[in-house]
Order: structure tokens, then C-alpha cells, then sequence
């Protein structure tokens, strides 16, 4: 009974924000100091605006997927809700955490090749390089901005993944690849 009260007690003032101290047969109560965010730093996390779209996004699917019929249904709503629940996460990590304007600079300069090479890929997908090239080129360049500098590693992840995404895409979920110049091949080449 002491200890569930105890307990109620100390989660009573972890929500009233402060902490229970004890040195030398003395209780000393603190206020705990949280540091404050401020907006103009939120708004530039980069973090943050991807939790703010993926939920956005994760929304927008599950008032879409709810026009379904009951069969075809399941794993959009499943998707879609996990894109609201991750989007929630990260925003509500990013809002938590402590940021500091040198650390916001650097995200922001980190994310630079990430976007161009991305961009990249899409201009390549739409002049007809093929799904697998050009996924393929992609994903070797993100191992290697992610630190993965052993050739033979990097290449053999990087086709991992793409042999994966062509399999789940054009095999298990049948989507239609664009058209590219080797699509005589094998579609999405």
C-alpha cells in the first residue's frame, strides 16, 4: 500500500514537473528545467516538416482508402495508418529533443545531395533509364552518403534493395513501369 502511494506521489509531481530528491535523510523537492523550443528553430528542422507531411500524407491516404471497397481495403488503410503514427512520432520526437541552430545549419546543408540525387532519379526515370538502373544508381549513391564506402558492400546492398522494390512493385503488387529504353528486356528495365 506505501509503495503504490509512494508511487502515485512521485508521478503526481513528475507531472507537476518536479523531482523528488533525497540526500541525507531530508526530501528536497526541484523544479525540473526542460529546455524551451522555440518555434523558429522547430520550423526549421527538417524532421519536423517530414513528420508534419507524412501525416498529412498518411491522412489524406486513409480518407482515400476509406472510399475502398471492403476487399481491397486492408493494406492501404494498414499503410496509412502507419504513416500517420510515424509522421506523429517524428514530430513529436523532433518537438522533444533539444536543437541548437549550428545542428539545424548542418541538417540542412546534409540534406542538399540527398535532394539533388533524388531529383536526379526521377529526371531518369522519366527520360527512360528504367526503374532498376536508375533505383539501382540511387541507391548506391545514398549507401554512399550514409557511409557505406566499401564498393563491393555498397553494390551488393544496393541491388539487394532495388531486386527487392522491383519484386514487391512489379511482381507481388503488379504496378506498371514507366517505359524506358530497355523495357524489350524486362519491364522497368
Amino acid at each position: 500500500m506505501i509503495g503504490n502511494s509512494l508511487k502515485l506521489w512521485i508521478a503526481y509531481f513528475y507531472y507537476f514537473q518536479f523531482r523528488i530528491e533525497v540526500r541525507s535523510n531530508m526530501t528536497v523537492l526541484k523544479p525540473i528545467k526542460r529546455p524551451k523550443i522555440s518555434i523558429k528553430l522547430l520550423l526549421a528542422d527538417p524532421d519536423f516538416w517530414v513528420g508534419f507531411v507524412l501525416m498529412i500524407v498518411g491522412l489524406f491516404a486513409w480518407m482515400m482508402a476509406n472510399n475502398f471497397d471492403q476487399r481491397s481495403q486492408a493494406i492501404p488503410l494498414t499503410v496509412s495508418r502507419l504513416l500517420v503514427v510515424i509522421g506523429f512520432i517524428i514530430a513529436v520526437r523532433t518537438i522533444t529533443r533539444v536543437a541548437s541552430p549550428k545542428n539545424q545549419l548542418n541538417n540542412l546543408l546534409s540534406i542538399i545531395p540527398i535532394i539533388l540525387s533524388i531529383s536526379v532519379w526521377a529526371i531518369a526515370l522519366s527520360l527512360g533509364l528504367g526503374f532498376i538502373i536508375s533505383t539501382f544508381l540511387l541507391q548506391s549513391v545514398l549507401l554512399w552518403l550514409s557511409g557505406i564506402h566499401n564498393l563491393p558492400r555498397l553494390f551488393s546492398y544496393a541491388f539487394v534493395i532495388t531486386t527487392v522494390g522491383y519484386v514487391l512493385f512489379a511482381l507481388i503488387l503488379n504496378i506498371r513501369f514507366p517505359n524506358s529504353l530497355f523495357s524489350y528486356i524486362a519491364q522497368g528495365l
